[in-house]
């Protein structure tokens, strides 16, 4: 059994009730405590970010001890459990992925190409704008108003 050193050891050593293993004693049982939405979800997202684990192979594992427990020591549990620690771990991951992705962003922001940082060389012109040509009928030149 590897486990995590310093700060992660205690969640690791409960975590690794949902890590199967060939030849289980059934020990599981009673290695991760309590089975709350919020303490399965740390478990489990400990599992995958340290132990290549698969959340859903997890709570799989998760149903059989709940199963377990129930039929040999009469425990009962919320009905919507594993949905509640399903959605606490997705929220989790989604959190993580808005994260990267705006270090990503931020970088890249950072990190523009020199081509794009150029003011260009040659400012465009606007072409010239005709004069209005004036009706030789309209001109009055007795109007002094038009001179």
């Amino acid at each position: 059994m590897s486990t995590c050193r310093g700060a992660a050891r205690e969640i690791c050593v409960l975590s690794f009730a949902l890590r199967t293993a060939i030849g289980e004693d059934g020990l599981d049982l009673y290695l991760c405590g309590d089975l709350t939405p919020g303490r399965m979800a740390s478990i489990i997202i400990h599992n995958n970010e340290h132990h290549k684990g698969c959340t859903y192979a997890q709570l799989g594992h998760a149903i059989r001890i709940m199963e377990a427990r129930t039929i040999t020591l009469g425990h009962t549990f919320e009905k919507d459990l594993i949905k509640r620690t399903e959605a606490l771990v997705d929220e989790y991951n989604y959190a993580k992925y808005e994260k990267r992705v705006r270090a990503i962003n931020a970088s890249v922001n950072l990190v523009r190409p020199v081509y794009m940082n150029r003011v260009p060389v040659v400012q465009p012109v606007a072409p010239p704008v005709p004069e209005p040509v004036e009706n030789p009928e309209d001109c009055i030149p007795d109007d002094p108003e038009h001179f």
